[in-house]
């Protein structure tokens, strides 16, 4: 089972975000980002998932975001392929961290998480 979590954001005076995101379970799937057409962040805004050690399980994979497009990370896969990474298991809170997006813009982000079984 997939779960799809959607995170509204709008940022800060100083162009960024820090909302928690609540416990995900499971393995990271991918990742999309939108921004809003009408409000949109800074081209190369910078979005994070961070741990509560404030370390980005990502690594750094949604850097540098397109202010017009809608642009998504595939994670994980079964079977290799060039545009997956490791991966990801996750258990225990997140913060989606925004950074770079300019005062007062705002987008989505998109998590879809791949259950486990007892989870």
């Amino acid at each position: 089972m997939i779960r799809r979590i959607c995170i509204t954001w709008e940022a800060n005076k100083d162009g960024q975000v820090y909302d928690p995101i609540g416990p995900l379970h499971g393995i990271l799937d991918r990742v999309v980002t939108v921004p809003d057409p009408d409000n949109p962040p800074t081209a190369n805004y910078d979005v994070s998932l961070v741990n509560r050690n404030e370390t980005d399980v990502l690594e750094g994979l949604l850097a540098n975001r397109s202010a017009s497009d809608v642009e998504q990370v595939f994670v994980y896969s079964a079977s290799p392929a060039a545009d997956r990474h490791a991966e990801v298991m996750l258990s225990g809170e997140y913060w989606l961290k925004i950074e770079n997006a300019r005062t007062a813009t705002s987008g989505t982000v998109v998590v879809y998480v791949l259950g486990v079984d007892g989870v």
